[in-house]
């Protein structure tokens, strides 16, 4: 429902944070044959899982963050199984470096969202962030 409405609005990109949470398997199986479908109109989702079998089915590219730094940036289908889980928890692997991040190019377009640095509840400046930002 809340992709419709995003889609309504005109969304080109959508985050799905924990999106199949509350949902059972045949639930889940629209939904990604949905996501699936909108990416092929040219929408793009940020989708946030910790289910490893779904950021393996729906998504092409793969982020970990860990205590607020970046680990790495990969194709999905460059990571196996167990890279992924060691990137995620901190263990030694055969990772010995993070992987460089992807370079946006440079006709990317305007940025669309644009996030700040927030470190320990406190914004660049010390300032603390306002209520409901």
């Amino acid at each position: 429902m809340e992709i419709a409405r995003a889609l309504s609005f005109g969304a080109r990109f959508i985050i799905l944070d924990e999106p199949t949470a509350q949902l059972d398997a045949a639930a889940i199986a629209r939904l990604f044959t949905r996501i699936r479908a909108l990416q092929e109109q040219g929408v793009t989702f940020l989708f946030i899982s910790h289910h490893l079998q779904e950021i393996y089915e729906i998504c092409d590219t793969v982020t970990v963050f860990r205590d607020a730094r970046h680990i790495l940036t990969t194709a999905v289908a460059d990571l196996s199984h167990a890279e992924l889980v060691a990137a995620m928890a901190g263990e030694a692997t055969g990772l010995t470096a993070a992987l460089p991040r992807a370079s946006v190019p440079a006709d990317a377009g305007e940025v669309l969202v644009r996030a700040r640095p927030v470190v320990r509840g406190r914004l660049p400046g010390g300032r603390p962030p306002r209520p409901g930002r």
